[in-house]
């Protein structure tokens, strides 16, 4: 059942399979938002939990549900798209909740205009949290490095669209595919707000030990897409500088003589 006639500015679209618990506390979060131009979308994986259960107790708030068998990760993130109206979707995945009541507020008082406009995100594990500040410019050599994160990204609808959504071909770094491709390859707008947009629960697929290979297995395909060689071998240097020197000791030398110079003067590297 779908709500809103108008376009929202927001489609805040939740994946989910048999996390009951975890989806009622997203859901929540949702839901507690001081700013209410949004949908909300969930995708279930025909979920065997309660998960159902605890859609059907908020159905009148929901946008539209499903609950059927999917592809994976990436085919349920694309069914979400494809139900979308919003100027810019948001995964808030089973699990991962907004950081605060007034996030969506603040990203809207920031009055986004650029393809995708980010934040900051929690990474929380048993009682720790540890928060990741993301960069101002998403660079080459963060790019190849890092990635910057779905559950903080707002992206526009006609993006997800014109590129066809998340290749499904990719169990766990389709994500980290589309970033790519849209920041490096096709150049679009990016804006960082200094802003804590979600927690992010790290005991979902691409945290887990077993997955890790994959997923290095998978970036590796996407640098060989998107990446030329020489790229790829400054990267490697400039993360030796970091393995050898510690990131404290980077972070000083940055603020003493500037990235940018260290990496054009030493590696002669003119795109960070």
């Amino acid at each position: 059942m779908m709500l809103n006639k108008i376009m929202p500015l927001f489609s805040i679209i939740t994946i989910n399979l048999n996390n009951a618990h975890g989806l009622k506390k997203t859901i929540e979060s949702i839901f507690t938002q001081t700013f209410t131009d949004f949908e909300y979308i969930i995708i279930d994986g025909a979920s065997t939990d309660e998960s159902v259960t605890v859609i059907k107790g908020l159905e009148q708030k929901i946008s539209y549900w499903i609950s059927e068998k999917d592809a994976g990760i990436y085919n349920a993130m694309n069914k979400g798209i494809s139900k979308a109206t919003g100027m810019y979707c948001l995964f808030i995945n089973s699990g991962d909740v907004l950081a605060d009541k007034d996030v969506l507020k603040k990203v809207a008082d920031a009055k986004p205009s650029e393809e995708i406009v980010y934040g900051d995100i929690i990474f929380a594990k048993n009682n720790s949290q540890q928060l990741s500040k993301q960069p101002d410019v998403p660079q080459i050599i963060y790019m190849i490095r890092g990635t910057i994160f779905h559950p903080a990204s707002f992206v526009q609808l006609s993006v997800l669209k014109k590129t066809g959504g998340y290749d499904e071909s990719f169990k766990i770094a389709g994500d980290y595919d589309f970033f790519v491709k849209t920041i490096i390859r096709d150049k679009v707008k990016t804006r960082h707000l200094s802003i804590v947009i979600s927690v992010f629960d790290t005991t979902g697929i691409s945290n887990n030990a077993i997955n890790k290979n994959p997923e290095f297995e998978e970036r590796a395909r996407i640098h060989q897409r998107y990446f030329t060689h020489q790229q790829l071998n400054d990267a490697a240097i400039y993360s030796k500088l970091i393995n050898s020197f510690s990131y404290r000791f980077v972070n000083f030398i940055e603020r003493k003589t500037g990235i940018k110079a260290l990496t054009k003067n030493l590696f002669k590297i003119n795109y960070y």
